[in-house]
């Protein structure tokens, strides 16, 4: 089971607030990760 803790809830792994603008940002310097990648890491693509 996945359990999701909103950054006002500060959980115990918490480090740092996201704000908004700061999300924004970054945002726009995502790129997907390569199969290779995907591939080493067990990852999933999940359609959104």
């Amino acid at each position: 089971m996945i359990h999701l803790i909103c950054n006002e809830q500060q959980g115990e792994t918490f480090r740092m607030k996201v704000t908004r603008p700061m999300f924004d940002f970054i945002e726009t310097m995502w790129q997907q990760p390569t199969a290779d990648e995907m591939s080493v890491l067990n990852g999933v693509r999940i359609a959104v």
